[in-house]
């Protein structure tokens, strides 16, 4: 786990925010354990992750806040369940069940993040690129200027089946013909 990653992460209160189980205060120490040293515990604060900011596909109002944390991590070389996090990123970007205030707050937290998010695609671990094509596919489409030309790009190198299928289908839910 990296501390740059978790920067600002106290400053923010997170008691004032809800996520599936009510009052989101236990965002911060269930993501540090996510990332942490402990098998068990991280296990099980991943499922926790996936369970509480993004409950059966529903969006609350904790899960803008954590977009920012969960990219820097995600793209974090050093950060445990790297794989994790950016499905946990990419089922939030698919996402649209959430009240239009708490919607639109996801889709700007994920459009900040989008050129951190990029660097996904040249990850040397073949999961992680093709989870990777599935959350950069779900980005606002305000993002597509942004977003297509590095999918083509990846595209040109990618040697996995499966990412280049990713590739194909992000770039065109992004930019349809």
């Amino acid at each position: 786990m990296t501390a740059a990653g978790l920067e600002g992460i106290d400053d923010i209160d997170w008691a004032s925010l809800g996520h599936a189980y009510g009052s989101a205060e236990d965002f911060p120490q269930t993501l540090r354990d996510a990332v942490g040293d402990d098998d068990g515990l991280a296990a099980e604060a991943s499922e926790h992750l996936f369970s509480s900011i993004i409950h059966q596909g529903t969006l609350y109002s904790a899960t803008p806040h954590a977009v920012p944390f969960l990219a820097r991590l995600a793209t974090h070389d050093g950060t445990r369940a790297r794989e994790s996090l950016v499905g946990l990123l990419a089922f939030i970007a698919a996402s649209d069940d959430a009240v239009p205030e708490v919607l639109a707050e996801v889709h700007a937290a994920l459009a900040r993040e989008a050129p951190l998010l990029l660097a996904l695609l040249d990850d040397p671990d073949t999961e992680i690129r093709h989870y990777a094509t599935h959350l950069l596919g779900h980005l606002p489409r305000p993002c597509a200027a942004e977003v297509v030309p590095a999918l083509r790009e990846r595209r040109k190198r990618e040697r996995s089946p499966r990412v280049l299928a990713g590739l194909l289908a992000a770039a065109g839910r992004l930019d349809p013909p």
